[in-house]
């Protein structure tokens, strides 16, 4: 399949102020965005969040209340879908089950011909009908192939495993070379093994087509495995938006911390002292060492925020119970009551732990963040980078 070059000085998508109301309801209240040329976006969030109707106000298949939205610096707020250069795969597939595999791919070019083409008789007697004929079909076969679904082309889809199922969907949004694929959680119908052979599937595919996906997940997951830039939304709002990595080691909130990571982030409510920060009556040891000049201009209450896999189990620091034990395989998640709050642990599974079990938790605070007990907001915080290391 040939591909053509974008313009990759400019953004390939602008959203601008865009707005969209259902009725008195504001799902959208603000929005703006740029995509650059080539990029695999991730739009993650929960479910009423918006990020399927921002889907869609770039497919077409919505009005927005106010904004304009650009591709390639082309106002298509008022176009059609047919006139926007995308495709959309949907989460159901939406696959013709009368139709052959190569007719469900070649359908979009079909529907572009003038309709008395696909009348047999009159097709038969115009040169142009039967051209365009046979370059459908050649067409479906390029991209078939692309999606390894040659050998499939005269099955029907109720003959299909649902992973091949959804390569028939990828290969009839690739069918007219779009600019930009929007993908609406297009794994979710597909079970734990299949997901993740789609999943690979379709990152192999957008580097084969440089092309613009925009990929809409409630799933975490599948947003940090596939993305280049993640962008977590909550209430119509963007979050958070940076890559994978700028999610997970430096979340902005406390949404996208525990949003962002399995298991969830322990969230503490902590006190501020001039001794470093108290959980429950207990000081947190290293605290004081590791917050340096910034504990001072910090406020009374804050929330500490630490990962599970930065928590250890030692020989001394902050007293808990083992409440209980999550084996999985060659890892463990263990839930830990300590005074104040209940924390979660993963370790491997080399050292075996049981429900009482006194334990001790070490914090790893290079590693931990703080944050507004107020807003949630991350607490930026200008020290010296010293002292950093586990809790004692």
């Amino acid at each position: 399949m040939s591909v053509t070059p974008f313009n990759e000085s400019r953004p390939h998508i602008e959203i601008n102020g865009i707005v969209k109301s259902f009725g008195g309801h504001t799902v959208l209240p603000d929005l703006n965005l740029s995509i650059a040329p080539g990029e695999f976006v991730v739009l993650l969030g929960p479910s009423g969040c918006g990020k399927s109707t921002l889907l869609r106000l770039l497919a077409g298949l919505e009005e927005p209340s106010a904004g304009r939205i650009r591709i390639n610096q082309r106002d298509i707020t008022d176009l059609p879908p047919r006139s926007r250069d995308v495709a959309m795969v949907f989460q159901s597939y939406a696959l013709y089950a009368h139709l052959s595999v190569a007719d469900n791919i070649s359908f979009p070019l079909r529907m572009r011909n003038p309709w008395y083409y696909e009348i047999p008789l009159i097709s038969r007697l115009m040169p142009e009908a039967r051209r365009r004929k046979q370059e459908r079909r050649t067409r479906a076969a390029e991209v078939a192939k692309a999606v390894d679904l040659q050998n499939l082309l005269h099955r029907k889809p109720r003959e299909l495993s649902g992973g091949q199922r959804q390569r028939v969907a990828l290969a009839r949004a690739m069918i007219h070379d779009p600019s930009v694929f929007l993908m609406d959680e297009p794994l979710s119908n597909l079970d734990a093994q299949l997901r993740a052979q789609t999943r690979a599937e379709i990152i192999r595919l957008h580097q084969r087509l440089k092309r613009t996906f925009i990929y809409v997940t409630h799933d975490q997951i599948e947003a940090m495995t596939m993305g280049t830039r993640v962008i977590v939304m909550n209430q119509g709002r963007i979050q958070q938006d940076g890559t994978p990595d700028d999610l997970y080691d430096a979340p902005a909130n406390t949404f996208v911390a525990g949003f962002v990571g399995t298991p969830a982030i322990n969230l503490l409510s902590v006190k501020v002292s001039a001794a470093g920060l108290q959980l429950g009556g207990s000081p947190l040891a290293g605290t004081r060492e590791w917050l340096g000049s910034a504990l001072a201009d910090l406020p009374p209450d804050v929330l500490l925020g630490i990962r599970p896999e930065y928590v250890a189990l030692g020989q001394s620091g902050l007293p808990g119970r083992v409440d209980l034990v999550e084996r999985l395989g060659t890892e463990q998640v263990i839930s830990v009551v300590t005074e104040g709050a209940t924390l979660r642990v993963k370790l491997d599974s080399e050292r075996r732990y049981q429900i009482g079990n006194q334990v001790f938790l070490e914090f790893d605070l290079s590693r931990a963040h703080l944050f507004r007990s107020d807003s949630g907001a991350r607490i930026e915080l200008a020290r010296q980078e010293t002292a950093l290391g586990k809790t004692a």
